[in-house]
């Protein structure tokens, strides 16, 4: 796997590209500082509770508010409090957006915060400590004995926990513990500053989301290309988060041909704008996103099965959605009406096949089942919004519309 991201200027806007095998599988933009992103963190004002719900309803700025689940949250950082021990109106706390917002719907908020590493996640939810699953017994325990004797370094009992990533298993006890104290220094900074700072500031950035790019899809990322006016903020969030990587880092400087142009960005954003995708055997797939699902339908079009069987283009449809649910960024509920195939083992085989192409996209799709009609149920979480909703805010669909 050959993976380059491509940071650049297209249609007056920064654009980040996942550049794999000679196809741009990943669009995200690289958005500015005024946005409300996940991972921000900010001091909100409580101005309505739902008890019937276990919601409440924060501002964290002028006209934004965000939605807020009261039973799991147990442990908040209250700036401002009222005598009563619930949570009532007039209530300040540092809060963390957890799922962006969009046109429709309000951003969800925490107070649960995470600060991200390479190797570790630092959060104040939960005090206790955590490896991940996928490393052996032994590397595991290593590890968590690890995390304990750095815990028991700290002064008082700590209020927060860790949980270490797989790739922690690569990482020198030395590496591990300067991305901690980084970490809780962080940690500890939002939380100073919100017992002092005014309501709706904004305390802390998470990270642009096209740095999502480099910490999901690290293995065999050979370059990262940004054009000049981006090489400061990249070279800043490289150092803050993935030094390693600092070293595959080039400026381009061709005047006669932008580097948007150079992978063809306007058109794979031009098709990742539109609701039909045509397939190299002559087929086409028709998107069409609604306000409870996502909708995709696989058609035949110029393919015949005399020259290529249904099972081969639903193979080949099947491939080119899990790069289309990359590119805009699909998630929630996705049904997919491939061609009917009425062998159970095709079905089998498109079923598998399916999944392994959605498990390459970061979050992975997850394929759910094939209902009797054939109509393939397919989720994926939603951190933040869809291609299109991320654009038309920034105002970049002027070419396209």
């Amino acid at each position: 796997m050959e993976r380059k991201l491509i940071l650049c200027r297209c249609r007056e806007q920064f654009l980040a590209a996942l550049w794999e095998n000679g196809k741009i599988m990943d669009l995200v933009p690289a958005d500015s500082e005024e946005e409300i992103r996940a991972g921000n963190i900010y001091t909100g004002k409580v101005e309505k509770v739902i008890p019937g719900m276990h919601m409440a309803l924060l501002r964290i700025a002028e006209g934004v508010q965000c939605y807020y689940n009261t039973s799991e949250n147990t442990r908040p950082f209250f700036t401002r409090k009222s005598g009563r021990p619930e949570l009532v109106p007039g209530d300040e706390l540092i809060i963390q957006i957890k799922k962006e917002g969009n046109a429709r719907k309000q951003p969800i908020a925490t107070g649960c915060l995470e600060f991200a590493g390479e190797y570790a996640v630092l959060t104040s939810g939960n005090t206790w400590t955590g490896v991940s699953k996928k490393l052996n017994r032994s590397g595991r325990q290593r590890l968590l004995d690890w995390l304990e004797g750095y815990r028991n370094r700290q002064d008082g009992e700590p209020e927060w926990g860790v949980v270490l990533r797989t790739s922690a298993a690569h990482a020198t006890e030395a590496e591990l513990e300067a991305e901690l104290d980084r970490l809780l220094a962080g940690y500890r900074r939002v939380v100073k500053a919100g017992q002092t700072r005014t309501c709706f500031s904004c305390l802390y950035r998470g990270p642009a989301p096209w740095v999502s790019l480099i910490s999901g899809y690290r293995e065999g990322l050979t370059e990262i290309v940004c054009e000049e006016a981006l090489r400061n903020e990249v070279e800043e969030a490289l150092l803050d988060r993935f030094p390693q990587e600092l070293s595959l880092l080039r400026e381009y400087r061709d005047e006669g041909l932008p580097l948007a142009k150079c992978y063809s960005l306007e058109t794979v954003l031009d098709e990742a704008l539109g609701e039909k995708v045509w397939l190299k055997s002559g087929g086409w797939l028709l998107i069409q996103p609604t306000e409870a699902m996502t909708v995709i339908d696989v058609n035949s079009g110029k393919s015949t099965r005399k020259s290529r069987s249904v099972l081969e283009i639903n193979l080949e449809a099947a491939k080119e959605i899990a790069r289309q649910v990359r590119l805009r960024n699909l998630s929630g509920i996705i049904m997919t009406d491939f061609i009917n195939l009425d062998d159970k083992n095709e079905q089998k085989q498109l079923l598998d096949s399916f999944q392994r192409e959605l498990s390459l996209a970061r979050p992975a799709g997850q394929v759910i089942d094939m209902t009797p009609l054939q109509l393939v149920e397919v989720t994926r979480q939603k951190i933040r919004g869809t291609l299109k909703e991320s654009i038309r805010q920034k105002g970049g669909l002027q070419k396209h519309e």
